[in-house]
C-alpha cells in the first residue's frame, strides 16, 4: 500500500538555505517554506505539516518560540531544529521543549536527509503506537463489558485485573518474546489452563512457535501440527467437555492428550492473519465455554498488536542501520577519492591512526578536504557513535574564542549566562579544530593545558571538568614558520604535530582529476535526473591541466555548474578554470593603486574587483578562497576608503 507523501515546512530567514533544502527534499516529500516564525504558524494554520525544519535564530519570533507554538498547537508534527555549532546549548534546550533532534551549520545535505527520514519514521511509529494503544483500550473496555455477564461474580475482579495487566505489557515492544510470554502466562492463570502457545507466521507463511508455556519438548511437534490444522478456522474456538466440536472430540491430539478444554484464537492485523493464540488443559479447572470466545479475542488482539509493534520497531531499526550504512558509504567515498601515491599514503595513515586516541594534525591548502579527513578518522574509529564537534577557529572573534572552546561560568559578567564549551560538548567524541593557527596567544596557552591535563576549566571558573576527547587539528599555514615568527607556541606545535597528515593540493596529484571528474559528473547527473554526460578527451585534459587554486572545492563547483548548464549528452565547461602555474587569472588593480590605498584597503579592493568580475558570491568566494561572511565584510569595507580617497 503506497503511503501518501509526507509534508515538510522549511522555516529559515535565509532564502538560499530554504531553496537548497527544498530542492534536496522535494523529491521525497511535499515541501513548503516560510521565512519567519510568524509566517510558519500561518502556513500551519492553513494546513498542518508532518514535520517542521526550523532555523534556531531568526528575526522576530525565533526558533525556540516557534517550536513552543508548534509543539502546543500541533503535537503530531515532528520538529527538527537547525542551529550553528556554537549554539549547541540552545539546541539542547530545544530538545527539552519537544524538538526531535537538531542539525548544525554548516551541514551536509545527505546528513539533513538522514535526520529528516529518522524524525519522520519516529513520528510514524509514535502515531502508530498511539493508535494501537487506543485500539487496545477500546477493545479492553468493549470486551470487558461483554464478558462481565459471562464470568462468575467472584472471578470478575481477578479477570479484569489480568486483562489490564496484560494490556500494560504490550507497551514494551523491544522484546516481543518477553511480551508474548507475559500475555500467555496471564491468560493461563486466569482461565486455569495447563499450557499454552503463541504461533506466528514466518516470512514464507510457515507456522512456528513465538512463545510457549508448559509445553514439553516431546509434545512440541504434535502441538505445532495441530496448530496448523486449527489456523484454517476463521472463528475463535472455545470448547470444554461436551462443547467440543465432533471432529475435534475424535482428533488424535485431543483424544491421546486427554484434553478436557482448549481455546484457539487467530491473531489478526488490518492486513492479514499473522498467527494464533492457543491454550488447553487436561484438568477441568475452569469451564472455558463460560468465558466465551470474546475473552480470548481480547488476548489475541493484544498479542497481535504486540507482534505488529515489535515488527515495526525491528523495521525501524533496520532502516536506521541502512541509513547508517549510507552514511558509512558517504565517508568512505565522497570527496576522498584518489589513486595517486600521495592519496594512497593519506588513506594508509588514516587507517593506521583511526583506532588510536592520539592527536592528529591535518595539513593542506583550503579546499583539499581537511575536515573530510577529520570526519573519516572519527567515523571509522571507536568513537563513531559519539559527538563530532567541528570548530573553525578563524571564524570566531578572538574575544569570544576562549568561551566558545572552553565554556563560560554563569555570572562571570553582568548578563552572562553559563554555557558548555565545544571541548565539553565533544566529551567522549572528537573535536576538530580547523584553522588552529589562528588561535590567540591566550587561547593557545589554554589549549596546551587542556591537551596536557585532559581537563577543561571554564572562563570564570576555578574548577575543572575531566575530558575524554580526541583532538584533530587542521591548518593551511606552515606552523613551523609561525613558530619561528613567534606567532605560535612551539610546545603547542609539538603537542599537535604528533601524527601529521599532509593533504596534497589537486595540482600535486593531477592523475586523480579524471577520477574526481567522472565521480562528480555521475553524481550531479543523478541529482539533476540527467542521463550521464560524456566527457570528451579535450575537456578532460583541460580539467587535468587547470591550476585549481580552490582545489577539490573549486573543481566540484565547476563540475556542478557544467552539469546543470550542459545540453545534449556531452559535458561542456561553463566556468573559467584556473590556468596552469605561470598563466594565472589576473585582476586589474590599477584604479585602486592610483588611489594610494593602504594594504588592508587594497585587499578589500581586490575582493571588490573580483566580485565585479564574477557577479556572484559563490564564484567570488571560491576564487579568493574565503568564506561568504569574510567576502561580504570586505565588500562593505571596500566602499568607504575609496570614497574618502576620491574626495581628497
Amino acid at each position: 500500500m503506497t503511503r501518501e507523501r509526507e509534508s515538510i515546512l522549511i522555516v529559515d530567514d535565509e532564502e538560499s538555505i530554504r531553496t537548497v533544502l527544498e530542492e534536496k527534499l522535494s523529491d521525497l516529500y511535499e515541501c513548503r517554506t516560510a521565512e519567519s516564525g510568524d509566517e510558519a504558524l500561518k502556513v500551519l494554520a492553513a494546513r498542518p505539516a508532518d514535520m517542521v525544519l526550523c532555523d534556531l535564530k531568526m528575526p522576530g519570533r525565533d526558533g525556540i518560540q516557534t517550536l513552543g507554538e508548534v509543539v502546543k498547537l500541533y503535537p503530531d508534527t515532528a520538529v527538527l531544529m537547525i542551529t550553528a555549532v556554537y549554539d549547541v546549548d540552545v539546541a539542547v534546550r530545544a530538545l527539552k521543549l519537544g524538538a526531535f533532534d537538531y542539525i548544525t551549520k554548516p551541514f551536509h545535505l545527505e546528513e539533513v536527509a538522514i535526520a529528516v527520514a529518522r524524525a519522520l519514521a519516529r513520528r510514524r511509529l509514535r502515531i502508530e503506537n498511539r493508535e494501537y494503544q487506543t485500539q487496545l483500550e477500546g477493545k479492553v473496555r468493549e470486551q470487558t463489558e461483554r464478558i462481565q455477564g459471562l464470568l462468575y461474580q467472584e472471578a470478575r475482579s481477578r479477570v479484569l485485573e489480568a486483562i489490564y495487566r496484560a494490556s500494560e505489557a504490550v507497551g514494551s515492544f523491544d522484546d516481543a518474546e518477553k511480551t508474548l510470554g507475559t500475555l500467555l502466562r496471564s491468560l493461563i492463570e486466569i482461565v486455569g489452563a495447563g499450557r499454552g502457545a503463541v504461533f506466528t507466521r514466518g516470512a514464507g507463511g510457515e507456522l512456528r512457535f513465538a512463545s510457549t508455556i508448559g509445553v514439553d519438548e516431546q509434545d512440541r511437534d504434535a502441538l505445532l501440527a495441530f496448530g496448523r490444522e486449527l489456523t484454517g478456522r476463521e472463528e475463535t474456538l472455545c470448547a470444554t467437555g461436551d462443547s467440543f466440536p465432533s471432529e475435534l472430540r475424535q482428533h488424535s491430539f485431543v483424544r491421546d492428550g486427554a484434553l478436557l478444554s482448549l481455546a484457539h484464537a487467530p491473531l489478526r492485523t488490518a492486513d492479514a492473519e499473522i498467527g494464533a493464540l492457543y491454550v488447553d488443559s487436561r484438568d477441568n479447572a475452569f469451564d472455558l465455554s463460560l468465558v466465551g470466545p470474546e475473552f480470548f479475542n481480547v488476548y489475541a488482539g493484544l498479542a497481535a498488536n504486540a507482534l505488529s509493534a515489535a515488527r515495526s520497531h525491528d523495521e525501524l531499526r533496520a532502516n536506521v542501520a541502512a541509513l547508517k550504512e549510507d552514511v558509512d558509504k558517504v565517508y568512505r567515498h565522497d570527496d576522498l577519492i584518489g589513486d595517486s601515491p600521495a592519496m594512497q599514503e593519506v588513506f594508509g595513515l588514516v587507517d593506521r591512526v583511526k583506532d588510536a586516541d592520539t592527536t592528529v594534525l591535518v595539513l593542506g591548502e583550503s579546499g583539499t578536504g581537511k575536515e573530510r579527513i577529520a570526519r573519516l578518522i572519527h567515523h571509522q574509529g571507536p568513537r563513531s557513535d559519539k559527538p563530532f564537534i567541528a570548530v573553525n577557529c578563524a571564524a570566531i572573534p578572538s574575544e569570544l574564542l576562549e568561551a566558545e572552546l572552553f565554556g563560560i561560568e554563569g555570572g562571570t559578567a553582568t548578563g552572562v549566562s553559563g554555557r558548555v564549551g565545544k571541548f565539553e560538548a565533544a566529551n567522549h567524541g572528537t573535536i576538530f579544530l580547523d584553522e588552529v593557527g589562528d588561535l590567540s596567544g591566550m587561547a593557545q596557552a589554554k589549549l596546551l593545558r587542556v591537551l596536557q591535563e585532559k581537563t577543561v576549566e571554564k572562563v570564570g571558573s576555578h574548577s575543572s571538568v575531566e575530558l575524554d576527547v580526541r583532538v584533530v587539528a587542521a591548518t593551511n599555514v606552515d606552523l613551523r614558520d609561525a613558530v619561528e615568527a613567534r606567532e605560535f607556541r612551539e610546545d603547542l606545535y609539538y603537542r599537535l604535530n604528533v601524527l601529521p597528515i599532509y593533504l596534497p593540493a589537486l595540482r600535486e596529484r593531477r592523475e586523480d582529476v579524471p577520477l574526481l571528474v567522472r565521480y562528480y559528473v555521475e553524481r550531479f547527473c543523478a541529482e539533476q535526473k540527467k542521463t550521464p554526460l560524456h566527457v570528451p578527451d579535450a575537456v578532460m585534459d583541460s580539467f587535468v591541466r587547470a591550476n585549481w587554486r580552490g582545489n577539490i572545492r573549486e573543481l566540484k563547483n565547476a563540475l556542478e555548474r557544467a552539469v546543470i548548464l550542459s545540453d545534449g549528452d556531452t559535458l561542456v565547461p561553463h566556468v573559467e578554470m584556473g590556468q596552469p602555474s605561470g598563466s594565472g587569472t589576473r585582476l586589474d588593480l590599477q584604479p585602486a593603486l592610483e588611489l594610494q590605498l593602504s594594504e588592508r584597503d587594497l585587499v578589500c579592493q581586490y575582493a571588490k574587483r573580483a566580485f565585479d568580475r564574477f557577479g556572484r558570491y559563490d564564484l567570488t568566494s571560491d576564487f579568493l578562497g574565503i568564506s561568504f561572511k569574510t567576502l561580504k565584510k570586505r565588500l562593505q569595507d571596500a566602499e568607504e576608503p575609496v570614497a574618502a580617497a576620491a574626495s581628497r
